[in-house]
């Protein structure tokens, strides 16, 4: 039944054709958080490929990359529009006109982010091959349009890679071959199953080694994950943190000001067993532009311990004579009430968190910092800042660079719905794990977690909900993928392409 399945997925065509690579992508979007049903993926990857099976074989050489591109970007639409669909929200969450463009939002979003799965397609349909072969040379595809999607659009969600981290267990490959290898890996697990079902299927040499493979890779993740687990654990709970989520955004200049400062004090005041080291605040929950309000830290000296630190989200107004724009930006304030650190975001998502200049409306542009480093708190201890969507982001391991403790993002999530903050938790969690920095995240509204160095959860809060999540937290450990960044996988799949390419000969449909 499944190999005659197969078959008439393979002949499809036109509209058809269409139809059936869109909605597989949508489906696939079952597998990405909050949802996490991993499973889906051995039945849409396989649609996928039978579908370039069908491009390959229909027409001649010149008229099929065009037919794969397309079914490739049908796919890609699928999938991004399907766990994208939230971007309507915070642009209606702006009224008027806007609620009636919203909907265009994440329909953009998603129709150019599926742009890099169309050339992947097309660039994999020029080594395909009858076997299991096509699975690799659709892996390293894959990989290289998604390494490329994220250096080129700021739109950090959703590497395919992370369908395979759904849990701590399944997420410690990330500390070896980082989120590019990760997907490679994820492609040729989730699709194998097609060269078992098409074809000459098993009897075809190539794809018994790529089934075998496939199988010895999800085995590896899993396994090593468990071992990595048991075996390595983080080091002791050396710090008491407190994240404080107020539930409220407080825009400077309003009579609620004084009302959201307060709401902030009394909630970082609350006793806790033991004294925080460390108290944050997220993004937006400020009223006030810091380095000018002596009230307010005065009010922070205050609150916090002899020797601890608090460190908060908020704008910093422009003082260079430039534009004029403020920056967002995050303080390390101390125990004297003094600025000790601060930084300044480098990198927005725009609509979400900047408004571009040559779009109509009231939105609020910021400047951009001048990059990454490292922050000092009074303790000595380094912490690598993350300002908004920053921290959704797979970064490079030169963001890291020196031996920070911690990663410390604060966030404003509430007008982006508890599904994108869920997501945003998650990939969190996927970069403490590849760099081996426990994550502190502060979202004004939720989801706040404190993040082990392992991925796991050491607390969280609920989206929308008003309290403090308090925690021991561990430091750091060293990572490959935090030392050698992406050169081992770049390597690995060049070996492997460089293999299929030379293997492939004969084979390849013309």
């Amino acid at each position: 039944m499944l190999r005659r399945l197969a078959d008439s997925i393979i002949v499809l065509w036109g509209w058809r054709r269409v139809a059936v690579a869109f909605v597989a992508g949508l489906v696939s979007t079952l597998a990405l958080a909050p949802w996490h049903v991993v499973p889906v993926l051995w039945l849409t990857l396989p649609v996928f490929v039978w579908l370039l099976d069908g491009a390959a074989a229909a027409d001649d050489g010149r008229a099929s990359p065009w037919i794969s591109a397309a079914i490739g970007w049908c796919f890609g639409f699928g999938y991004f529009l399907g766990g994208l669909w939230w971007l309507a929200l915070p642009v209606a969450a702006r009224g008027g006109p806007w609620i009636v463009a919203a909907p265009l939002m994440p329909l953009v979003a998603a129709a150019v982010l599926a742009v890099f799965w169309g050339a992947a397609a097309a660039l994999a349909r020029a080594a395909w091959t009858e076997d299991g072969r096509r699975v690799v040379v659709l892996a390293v595809a894959m990989t290289a349009a998604e390494w490329l999607r994220h250096a080129v659009v700021p739109l950090p969600w959703h590497a395919f890679g992370n369908t395979l981290a759904p849990i701590p267990v399944m997420m410690q490959s990330l500390a070896i071959v980082g989120p590019w290898g990760l997907t490679a890996i994820a492609v040729v697990i989730f699709a194998a199953p097609a060269t078992l079902l098409s074809g000459e299927g098993w009897r075809a040499p190539a794809s018994r080694r790529v089934a075998v493979v496939a199988a010895a890779l999800l085995v590896l993740h899993v396994a090593g994950g468990a071992i990595r687990l048991a075996v390595d654990a983080p080091a002791t709970s050396t710090a008491a943190v407190r994240i404080v989520q107020p539930a409220a955004v407080a825009e400077p200049g309003t009579t609620t000001s004084q009302a959201a400062l307060d709401r902030l004090l009394d909630l970082s005041g609350e006793t806790a067993v033991t004294a925080p080291a460390l108290i944050v605040w997220p993004q937006a929950s400020l009223p006030t532009a810091l380095t000018r309000d002596a009230r307010a830290l005065a009010a922070i000296a205050a609150l916090v311990s002899p020797g601890a630190a608090l460190i908060t989200g908020a704008r910093r107004p422009d003082v260079t004579g430039g534009e004029g724009r403020p920056f967002r930006s995050l303080f390390i304030v101390d125990d004297a009430g003094e600025v000790r650190g601060a930084f300044d975001q480098a990198r927005f998502v725009p609509v979400l968190e900047t408004w571009p200049a040559f779009l109509p409306g009231a939105g609020l542009s910021f400047a951009s910092g001048t990059g990454r480093r490292a922050l000092s708190l009074p303790d000595g201890r380094e912490i690598v800042p993350l300002v908004g969507l920053e921290g959704v982001a797979p970064a490079s391991p030169a963001e890291t660079e020196g031996a920070p403790a911690w990663q410390v993002n604060v966030a404003d999530d509430s007008l982006l719905g508890a599904v994108a903050a869920g997501q945003n938790l998650h990939q969190a969690r996927l970069r403490a794990v590849a760099f081996g920095h426990p994550v502190i995240r502060a979202a004004n509204s939720g989801v706040s977690a404190v993040v082990d160095a392992r991925g796991r959860l050491v607390g969280r809060s609920v989206f929308g909900a008003t309290g403090t999540v308090d925690v021991m937290l561990s430091e750091a450990v060293t990572t490959p993928y935090a030392r050698y960044g992406d050169i081992a996988a770049a390597l690995a799949i060049l070996m492997v392409a460089t293999a299929v390419i030379f293997a492939t000969g004969g084979r390849r449909r013309d």
